[in-house]
């Protein structure tokens, strides 16, 4: 489970907007890597290969790089959903027409 890979230690009642933005940054990585069907361990390994470091040691840059990568896996999702969209609409447009002119004949 992603909560599983939270960090929870200790910090005191001081802002640490870095620090925040990192976990923010991390939560992200792990919820949209769980939206792809991925379980924490295989997020934790594309990360890694994506940043070629350490999860532990991953920061900003890092989660930001590996969400980049997450939106170009999406697009590319998208564009082969719409290109499959379109071709069975090709499909489907011609085999009417064929049938359109058998029942001419």
């Amino acid at each position: 489970m992603a909560v599983e890979y939270a960090e929870t230690s200790d910090v005191s009642h001081v802002s640490h907007p870095p620090m925040d933005e990192r976990i923010r940054l991390r939560a992200a990585v792990l919820r949209l890597g769980g939206l792809l069907g991925w379980q924490p361990g295989e997020v934790l390994a594309f990360a890694e290969a994506v940043t070629n470091r350490p999860w532990r040691r991953c920061g900003c840059a890092d989660f930001e790089a590996v969400l980049e990568e997450y939106r170009q896996l999406l697009r590319a999702i998208h564009d082969k959903a719409e290109r499959r969209a379109a071709g069975k609409e090709r499909a489907r447009l011609e085999g009417r027409e064929v049938r359109d002119c058998a029942d001419r004949d």
